[in-house]
């Protein structure tokens, strides 16, 4: 499975103007290809076994150990490869979800006082609690 042009410029697109509906394609593509390449790596070791992946060099001294070490290497792999790509999908069904409910105009009303603001003066004074004005941690 390999994405198309299309599928990448409507994926950049969709992040340019914040719209989970052109985004959500992307995100069944991906839950899709991850299934198919968990397909594509347990199907031929429920066939064939791990130890049909050892070396030649190896298959003459100690199988036994390869063969286990082959088991333990490609489970290994595995796991941090179905970790990688659930971590993956799960980043972009999370930001299809906010894109979804910040779509529905919360934000602007949260925009209206972002003009207003205090001066914020010296930094390097609030460093030590020069303009937290009594309030809180750092006071004096």
């Amino acid at each position: 499975m390999a994405l198309s042009d299309q599928e990448i410029a409507l994926s950049f697109y969709a992040l340019a103007v914040r719209c989970d509906s052109y985004l959500r394609p992307f995100l069944y593509f991906m839950a899709a290809s991850f299934l198919a390449e968990l397909g594509a790596w347990v199907v031929p070791l429920l066939m064939e076994g791990s130890c049909a992946m050892v070396p030649k060099g190896l298959k003459v001294s100690g199988m036994a150990a390869a063969c286990g070490f082959m088991k333990v290497l490609f489970a290994v792999f595995f796991c941090q490869l179905a970790a990688i790509e659930a971590y993956l999908i799960f980043a972009v069904w999370s930001l299809c979800e906010d894109m979804k409910v910040s779509m529905k105009g919360h934000l602007p009303k949260l925009l209206v006082h972002k003009t207003h603001r205090e001066p914020v003066g010296d930094p390097a004074a609030a460093l030590f609690g020069g303009q937290n004005r009594g309030l809180g941690y750092g006071a004096f």
